[in-house]
């Protein structure tokens, strides 16, 4: 998981991890299907942006 997270961030400017806007990826802002998006919103796991690989994540309110 290191080693991955250490190839996005060298390729995306130290920019890894972005947060979940909406229904897309706060990188590159590709919509993320909506099972996906349920998926990050319920659980803790990990996953990625399919186009831009950066982990996205939804902080809960």
């Amino acid at each position: 998981m290191l080693s991955r997270y250490s190839r996005v961030s060298n390729a995306r400017e130290g920019l890894a991890v972005v947060k979940l806007d909406g229904s897309a990826c706060g990188g590159c802002g590709f919509v993320v299907p909506p099972q996906d998006v349920s998926d990050i919103r319920e659980k803790d796991n990990f996953y990625t942006c399919d186009i831009c690989s950066r982990f996205i994540y939804y902080l809960k309110k």
